[in-house]
């Protein structure tokens, strides 16, 4: 991942927020696939589902205070959700009783997918951000921390 870092904006700290984990999680799901623990497997599903939700959130709060409305990637995020969905159906469906190959090619695509997601979602944030200088000042809405562009 390219190194976006500008010390003089809080936006740029919250999207060095590393997609590594979504990719950990996708390694230990390759791991449980390995195990034959589709238990396992399922609930590393799950964990990446609810991981992609808090990375998709962090990026809207970028997006909305750069007053800037990604309505593609909400799409393409959407479509993340539904492939991880139809991976847990699958699995579900299967109960276990699936090969090893299948398995693992619907986590490398899966894999796939998200890495090309994720280039494409930093890019589009680290270009938006290069074009204009953001002086972000964290704020809460609810208890969330969320941004709001003071310049």
């Amino acid at each position: 991942m390219a190194n976006i870092r500008n010390n003089s904006s809080i936006a740029n700290e919250l999207i060095q927020i590393e997609p590594e984990n979504l990719f950990d999680i996708i390694n230990e799901m390759i791991c449980s696939i390995e195990a034959r623990d589709n238990a396992a497997l399922l609930d590393k599903l799950e964990m990446l589902e609810s991981a992609l939700r808090a990375y998709f959130s962090a990026r809207g709060n970028v997006s909305l205070a750069l007053d800037s409305d990604f309505p593609q990637y909400a799409i393409s995020h959407q479509s993340l959700l539904n492939k991880i969905k139809r991976i847990k159906d699958w699995l579900r469906v299967e109960n276990g009783y699936y090969s090893k190959r299948e398995a693992k090619n619907y986590i490398d695509s899966l894999w796939s997918y998200l890495l090309q997601h994720v280039e494409d979602d930093e890019n589009l944030l680290k270009f938006m951000l290069a074009k204009d200088f953001h002086d972000f000042e964290p704020i809460r809405k609810n208890n969330t921390p969320i941004l709001h562009c003071s310049g």
